[in-house]
């Protein structure tokens, strides 16, 4: 399958999803406007469809055009593994906009999505597990949004670096911290 034959696969599905498109390197990506429900059924005819078949899910990501509205793009990078082929699938949303979880259709979105919540604030709607997965719960902020202080939401005197302290299930049953020795020591 050509990037061709997948647009126009897609296209005499859902002929008003796609908004945009580009061919760069090879890879096709496109850009949609289905939002909410109609969102799902269209990612999960892009699975199920016996033409497209993309049924692994690589990657989900997210991009800030600040100050461009819409605000920032959730990106689904897409792999048929029958046709050898790759769909680069942008989404965009405003910032105070949720997108519905695909972890239900692909399984493997379910890290993905918690990764583009911590790292940049978008919420997924019907995810299982929605909660920080790279950061500690009570980190504020979103890390990779431009709008993010670039010397973080803390204050670094007050850090210690020579050890680091660390809380866990894995510590010791008394619930006494577990010290970490500096490595450059």
């Amino acid at each position: 399958m050509d990037n061709n034959q997948a647009l126009a696969a897609i296209t005499q599905a859902y002929p008003q999803a796609v908004s945009a498109t580009e061919q760069s390197y090879g890879q096709l990506h496109i850009t949609t406007n289905v939002h909410g429900d109609d969102f799902l059924s269209f990612m999960r005819f892009l699975r199920d469809d016996a033409t497209l078949s993309y049924t692994l899910l690589s990657d989900v990501t997210a991009v800030d055009w600040t100050p461009n509205t819409p605000r920032f793009d959730v990106i689904y990078i897409l792999y048929s593994v029958r046709n050898e082929h790759r769909l680069i699938m942008h989404l965009p949303i405003s910032e105070d906009s949720t997108v519905p979880s695909v972890s239900g259709i692909w399984h493997s979105a379910n890290w993905g999505e918690r990764e583009v919540y911590d790292l940049m604030g978008i919420y997924f709607d019907n995810h299982p597990d929605m909660r920080r997965i790279l950061t500690w719960d009570s980190f504020e902020g979103h890390p990779l949004r431009k709008d993010f202080p670039l010397h973080g939401n803390y204050d670094v005197d007050d850090f210690d670096f020579l050890t680091l302290e660390v809380n866990s299930a894995f510590s010791s049953e008394s619930d006494q911290p577990c010290q970490i020795p500096n490595a450059l020591e």
